[in-house]
């Protein structure tokens, strides 16, 4: 269940740069999710900074990993598409709960994927 009442002081927790401290399982969740050899070497090799801010309902998120640059805009609740780090065609939902943002993405109009019983966690 959603809390949007609660967007403000979940802002309020999220609000600034996070440097990832550990990656779990992410080459077994690239590999899931068709990203190639190539790509996954590299992107198993960055380690993000993702900057968060939030103002008027409206959040951005911005991931930066020294190979490559994004910048996600969206609203808790609301489906938004993106591009893949590979290109690829996607879309997002952003979820908000206590103090935890939640993101299921769906590439390539597809249902949301993941790699079984072990899915990737990314901390910050």
């Amino acid at each position: 269940m959603t809390d949007n009442g609660n967007a403000p002081a979940l802002a309020a927790t999220a609000a600034g740069s996070w440097e990832m401290v550990s990656s779990e399982n992410f080459d077994a969740y690239l590999q899931a999710v068709g990203v190639g050899a190539p790509a996954r070497a590299a992107a198993n090799a960055a380690t993000p900074v993702q900057t968060f801010s939030y103002e008027d309902g409206l959040w951005t998120l911005e991931t930066v990993t020294g190979m490559q640059n994004t910048v996600d805009e969206f609203r808790l609740d609301q489906e938004f598409d993106l591009a893949t780090p590979d290109g690829r065609k996607a879309t997002s939902v952003v979820t908000g709960e206590g103090n935890r943002l939640t993101e299921v993405r769906r590439i390539g109009g597809g249902t949301a994927r993941s790699c079984g019983s072990s899915p990737t966690r990314r901390s910050w």
